[in-house]
């Protein structure tokens, strides 16, 4: 009886209807009817339970998606004050830029400013031309080279000295005996070679690349007892490059060292 008074107190009005007629005309207690109303209400209680607990889950998840809601908001407030914050300095920025009238003008300084550096440059790559020229007009290239000891080269072999006196330009290689042109121009060489040997004679011929340009033939006879200079002198024209050498090509005296033979060159006038 106290469980159903219990009972009563906790569940709604409409609930306690269910319990009250449960009475027969006497006033006696209906077991029966009484136990299958207990048992209603016991379902109804725990249905209610369900639902508290699941309206308590649901309580609890919309409070989670509110806070989170809330910090998306929070966030989306603090990127609105940045984006108004960057707004409010490109206004600011956009105001000092300048009108179209001063970017033409602007336009028009650059363009001469840009015509006047193209005028610089080329007028700098005259002078550089002309002092290039004035360079080469004026250089000095020259050689002469000697022969220590009498040597007997074989035929068509260049012929080469070994006493270095002078090579300004750096054109004559002493160890192949040809001399290279460093600049364009007339040059002079020449050549004075004495042959050794008695009764014997020396052929010599300067090449200037592939061309045989000068040739020279000396004699030592045994009657004169006195050696015989072999002398080459000529001018020629060498473009920068160009290589000459001197090359036996008769004979079989030896050519007289002491530095009594030697040869050599010199530029005489460039050309640009």
């Amino acid at each position: 009886m106290l469980r159903l008074i219990v009972l009563g107190a906790l569940l709604s009005p409409q609930a306690v209807g269910l319990i009250a007629p449960l009475t027969s005309v006497g006033g006696e207690t209906d077991i029966g009817n009484l136990v299958s109303h207990v048992t209603l209400l016991e379902q109804m209680l725990q249905k209610l339970q369900t639902e508290q607990t699941s309206t308590a889950s649901q309580l609890v998840s919309t409070q989670s998606q509110l806070k989170t809601t809330t910090d998306e908001l929070t966030a989306v407030k603090t990127e609105l004050h940045a984006a108004q914050t960057e707004l409010g300095v490109a206004k600011f920025q956009l105001s000092k830029l300048p009108t179209s009238i001063e970017l033409n003008d602007l336009v028009a300084k650059l363009n001469n400013t840009a015509s006047a550096i193209n005028a610089t440059n080329q007028d700098l790559a005259s002078i550089k031309q002309t002092v290039a020229g004035m360079a080469q007009n004026n250089a000095v290239v020259a050689f002469e080279v000697r022969l220590s000891t009498h040597i007997r080269p074989a035929l068509t072999s260049i012929i080469k000295f070994d006493d270095v006196r002078y090579n300004q330009g750096g054109g004559f290689n002493v160890t192949t005996g040809v001399f290279t042109a460093p600049v364009a121009g007339t040059y002079i060489l020449w050549a004075n070679m004495i042959a050794y040997d008695y009764s014997d004679y020396l052929g010599i011929s300067l090449y200037k690349g592939s061309e045989k340009i000068a040739r020279a033939w000396g004699e030592n006879p045994a009657s004169d007892k006195n050696e015989d200079d072999t002398l080459i002198l000529t001018t020629v024209y060498l473009d920068v490059g160009d290589q000459t050498w001197y090359v036996r090509e008769s004979g079989t005296a030896q050519i007289e060292g002491y530095s009594y033979s030697g040869y050599g060159g010199a530029l005489i006038q460039a050309h640009s």
